[in-house]
């Protein structure tokens, strides 16, 4: 995909319909001949990208540094381009290079689109057609010394693009794959009326609420994967922000994403008073640092209670401790009595797991109106007392009918038993968490601690009207907290503007919020949504699975997500890229395979049997029992965990917003154009291509006069020809293939 042209692609992306900013390209003065490049090294690195945004309403000011490195020996020289977004305000446009302002030449779209086409033409890199239709900012770099650094910031600003009731901002990364930068993305929002959803759909970014109408949202780490970073907001006066997202291709059945956002000072007066039990694990192998910050983390959650509250500290190892028995109101004296308790207590002994359950369930077996919540916190597996995970989930099911009280759990290292805590928590409405060595434990179990603050709606439950909805997860809503948010994706059918309500129980009885969602005929914005719900539901199968033992029709919805969607896990990866291998051989892409299986039926038989083999490898295979997908402790154990959990949305909003590399999912696929495809190697082949399309298949040669034409009948081809120059696409009932 990188010419000898461009020796750094430095986030050069367009993403749909929200403005891109950040992308910087270096262009080498040495051209190489016309041709297929010729693989040599490379000249210059991107070795650090930072994005700074302000948000102020709905206009954004953009500063965007990036640090390029010479790795050669000799002096060399470039231009810079930078693709400006259409709706940039000119005026505000700066350049400076190594702290030197730099005269930049500013062309409108139609000249920009003119230089694209050029440097397409020539140096045949088609990545450079996605910015045909932006404006560009040029500027000569010389010279670069052997070895050093050269560091270019750009300033501009632009408004957010609306889509819906939310405002998007878009920071593409796909063709910084490869790079092994520093990024760094900081956006402030400032805002007249309260911010509710703060949303990143593809990146675990960190959102620090500065009161109710200002935020900070952050993101550390590295370009990797082919996802392109997306952040969402939503202003409004309402106590809890209800935003809706769609796609939807014409005559299918659409997908959506609800994001539940109660803004920060949502909860009603009458504050829902509640009812929390502290569960520390206090056996002999929490004795360390993990000890201290458990200690500093329940200090913390005690120091979160607020006057109407009552609490319990139950501490276990052996033996069951209390601080005092039943429910304590939550005065000052009682909350620094607490804490004075814990810097008494020190770890020794076993993990009696099951009577401290039994006794926390206990203490909130009473009636009144109150949220309970229980926060259990252990390292270790049952050792005293009742050790079975069966009989033990089989007592706490018949303590908590219902599941009145909720069940959070965290598990600390790699001895927990995954599959215990997993179900605790599904089954009482709670959520699991996993803390692996060397993690901050005081961190995470402090922010569970102010995020459930401040409850607004307890037992909330959706309902659609006039539109059928299907297929939602989460399955079961948890509760929702002021500042924090809740995404709910699913299917839809029907069309139009439609009521959608939230109800639930808070302080002054039942409370709705009532919004209108447009679900349309056809939309073929925010392509991203369908990856979405199909990672979410084959986390919420292989979470069924792992949990309550398999069947024949479970294992076949996995695989049929994998094909419909092209998504990659070790569950499925034996078929997706087999059926990839079809669908390459059928479109002439790729040498038929030999033997039976090289029909596209056979292949397909193969496919499957490969990937129920893996299954079967991880234990998932039909019949069998509840907890032998994988052992249930250990690394392995926990990573699965973790991973199903930010995919099922068990964990926070703002975890479960990344699912590619950061948590492990991979998706080897591509949207682009409104098209989904499948990815092997530098072939790219659109899903919707079918044997019925292969015998009036047309080949276009890459970059010829034809393939040009196509490109401007079809301007939105733009973005589905930069994906590289080998690729089978559907367009208006018949197949393409660019060769």
């Amino acid at each position: 995909m990188r010419s000898n042209l461009l020796r750094l692609l430095a986030l050069a992306s367009l993403l749909g319909a929200a403005p891109a900013f950040g992308q910087g390209i270096y262009i080498d003065h040495r051209v190489p001949p016309p041709g297929p490049p010729a693989p040599q090294a490379e000249r210059m690195a991107l070795v650090r990208h930072q994005v700074l945004a302000e948000v102020a309403e709905s206009i954004a000011s953009y500063r965007i540094e990036q640090t390029f490195r010479n790795l050669t020996d000799q002096t060399i020289e470039g231009t810079y381009l930078f693709p400006v977004p259409r709706d940039a305000v000119a005026t505000g446009l700066s350049l400076t290079i190594d702290g030197k302002e730099v005269a930049g030449e500013v062309l409108d779209s139609g000249q920009a689109g003119s230089i694209y086409r050029d440097i397409v033409r020539r140096m045949r890199d088609p990545a450079m057609l996605e910015f045909a239709e932006r404006g560009l900012l040029r500027a000569s770099i010389f010279p670069i010394a052997p070895r050093a650094d050269v560091k270019i910031a750009i300033q501009f600003a632009a408004p957010a693009e609306r889509v819906g009731d939310l405002y998007a901002l878009a920071l593409p990364l796909k063709f910084a794959a490869g790079s092994d930068a520093d990024l760094t993305v900081d956006v402030r929002l400032k805002s007249a009326l309260p911010l509710t959803t703060i949303y990143s759909p593809t990146h675990a970014v960190d959102v620090a609420r500065e009161g109710e109408r200002a935020a900070r949202v952050t993101f550390e780490g590295k370009p990797k994967g082919r996802a392109d970073f997306l952040l969402y907001f939503a202003r409004s006066e309402s106590e809890v922000g209800m935003s809706l997202l769609t796609h939807r291709l014409p005559a299918q059945d659409g997908t959506f994403v609800l994001v539940l956002a109660p803004a920060l000072a949502a909860a009603p007066a009458g504050r829902q008073a509640r009812d929390v039990v502290f569960v520390l694990d206090r056996s002999g192998s929490m004795a360390g640092e993990k000890w201290d910050q458990a200690v500093a983390a329940l200090k913390y959650g005690l120091r979160t209670l607020h006057p109407e509250d009552r609490f319990a500290l139950i501490s276990f190892a052996t033996d069951v401790r209390a601080y005092k028995p039943g429910l304590t109101p939550a005065a000052a004296e009682e909350i620094e009595g607490a804490v004075a308790h814990l810097e008494m207590l020190r770890p020794a002994g076993g993990t009696n797991i099951a009577a401290s359950l039994a006794q926390a369930l206990a203490v909130l077996s009473g009636d009144a109106p109150r949220l309970r919540l229980v926060a259990f916190l252990t390292d270790g597996l049952p050792t005293i007392g009742e050790t079975e995970p069966a009989k033990i989930l089989q007592q706490v099911e018949q303590t908590n009918a219902g599941g009145r009280a909720r069940l959070f759990a965290f598990g600390v290292g790699f001895d927990v038993n995954t599959f215990l805590l997993d179900r605790l928590a599904a089954d009482n409405r709670g959520a699991c968490d996993y803390i692996g060595e060397g993690e901050n434990l005081e961190v995470r179990v402090s922010a569970f601690f102010a995020k459930v603050a401040e409850p607004v709606l307890v037992g909330p439950v959706l309902e659609f009207r006039g539109v059928e909805v299907w297929d939602t997860y989460p399955q079961k809503l948890p509760d929702l907290f002021a500042g924090s948010a809740l995404v709910v994706a699913g299917r839809f059918r029907g069309e139009g503007s439609h009521a959608i309500t939230l109800r639930g129980q808070c302080a002054r009885g039942e409370k709705s919020y009532t919004v209108e969602g447009s679900f349309p005929r056809e939309n073929r914005d925010c392509a991203f949504l369908a990856p979405v719900w199909a990672a979410r539901k084959v986390g919420f199968l292989l979470n069924e699975i792992r949990l309550h033992g398999s069947n024949q029709e479970l294992v076949d919805a996995v695989i049929a997500l994998g094909k419909e969607h092209g998504i990659v896990t070790p569950y499925t990866s034996a078929l997706v890229v087999e059926e990839g291998e079809r669908l390459g051989r059928l479109a002439g892409a790729l040498p038929s395979a030999p033997g039976p299986t090289s029909g596209a039926g056979g292949a397909a038989r193969a496919a499957e049997e490969k990937a129920r083999g893996e299954l079967e490898r991880l234990g998932y295979a039909s019949g069998g029992e509840p907890g032998d997908a994988v052992p249930a402790t250990g690394r392995e154990s926990v990573a699965l965990a973790k991973k199903l959990g930010f995919l099922t949305g068990l964990g926070s909003a703002d975890e479960v917003a990344s699912f590619a590399a950061q948590h492990g999912i991979a998706l080897e696929r591509v949207t682009a154009a409104g098209r989904t495809l499948l990815c092997i190697g530098d072939f790219h082949i659109d899903l919707a291509f079918t044997e019925a399309l292969r015998p009036a298949m047309v080949e276009v040669e890459a970059f010829s006069d034809e393939y040009f034409k196509l490109l401007d009948e079809h301007p939105e081809l733009s973005e589905l020809f930069a994906l590289g120059r080998d690729l089978v696409f559907v367009l208006e009932g018949r197949a393409i293939r660019v060769k």
